[in-house]
């Protein structure tokens, strides 16, 4: 293929890498302003397929957020897990469980205390006080 065929081909871009390559190789010694346009262009092209350009993409790094939803995590799953723990019952009070050591340490000193009263004849010792039974 002539320099003139190859030329038209070239500005209508139907010419492949090959025929750019001729083109470059068989331009005529008499440099006209289109020659110098063509060769201009077929350089750019070359310079453009060699130049490569390296994207790496990067995440931001978010350790902020992993922390807050770590903790959050954790906060929820102790909120579950002492919501859900069996509570211990140490006895009844009017229908009512108690679930408080020490409010159960106290209702049994007082029901012993009663007991022992009752048992020591305490209610005789008001009647006698009061004179209840004369």
């Amino acid at each position: 293929m002539d320099y003139k065929e190859l030329t038209k081909r070239y500005l209508s871009a139907q010419t492949t890498l090959e025929e750019e390559a001729e083109l470059l190789k068989s331009r005529p010694a008499v440099s006209d302003t289109e020659g110098r346009a063509i060769e201009a262009m077929i350089y750019h092209a070359q310079k453009q397929r060699q130049e490569s350009v390296a994207i790496r993409m990067h995440e931001p790094r978010r350790g902020w957020q992993m922390v807050a939803a770590l903790a959050a995590s954790v906060v929820m799953l102790l909120g579950i897990f002492h919501l859900t723990k069996p509570q211990t019952i140490y006895g009844y009070y009017n229908g009512e469980p108690v679930t408080s050591l020490a409010e159960a340490e106290q209702m049994t000193e007082e029901l012993f205390g009663n007991m022992l009263l009752a048992e020591s004849g305490a209610e005789g010792i008001l009647e006698d006080m009061f004179y209840l039974n004369y």
